[in-house]
């Protein structure tokens, strides 16, 4: 038991290259069974893929202009749970009345790592031991926000699978699509 190697890393999953999460692979997958099938049907030679660019930077903070691009929340911290502190003050969150709050803080993920929560400052939020400990009980519960660039990430990821799955394809953006259904079709949105 001693010597034996640690079990996280004896996993061949973990140590292919271009392992991608399940949910992933299966949002790929069903765009190449798409291909798939409209092949199967129709005589299609070349395909022309519309692909989406996604600034996640954007989405999040919509204000973001010039060099706050390059500095971002955390500048200035040494690490993801001194921003968090500082953000929420220095003062437990929970909001929960009637109950004396400890000095001690601490930083818990809304969402949890084992249930697909990452430690993202969204995700990340301050509170006192007494109601961190009582929220682990299951005294009381905490309700997690939606992550609004989730589904942008995943976008990113299942462009570039197919761009390495999928060869043979042609890409084209919206920009482009746009201009040549208004100037040669003549079709409406």
């Amino acid at each position: 038991c001693r010597y034996r190697p640690a079990r996280w890393a004896n996993r061949a999953s973990m140590r292919k290259t271009g392992r991608i999460a399940p949910s992933i692979k299966s949002k790929v997958d069903s765009h190449l069974r798409e291909r798939d099938f409209v092949e199967s049907i129709l005589p299609i030679t070349r395909w022309k893929v519309e692909l989406a660019c996604f600034d996640v930077h954007i989405i999040s903070n919509p204000f973001v202009s010039g060099t706050e691009y390059q500095h971002g929340d955390l500048k200035g911290y040494s690490n993801v749970k001194a921003y968090v502190l500082s953000r929420d003050g220095y003062k437990c969150q929970s909001k929960r009345k009637g109950v004396k709050h400890s000095v001690k803080l601490h930083v818990h993920h809304l969402v949890f790592r084992s249930k697909g929560g990452t430690d993202v400052q969204s995700n990340l939020l301050t509170l006192c031991e007494t109601c961190h400990n009582a929220l682990h009980a299951g005294k009381f519960e905490l309700s997690a926000k939606r992550s609004k660039t989730k589904h942008a990430t995943e976008m990113g990821i299942v462009k570039s699978q197919l761009e390495k799955q999928w060869l043979g394809f042609e890409a084209t953006f919206g920009y482009e699509t746009k201009y040549k259904r208004e100037t040669f079709l003549k079709l409406p949105k």
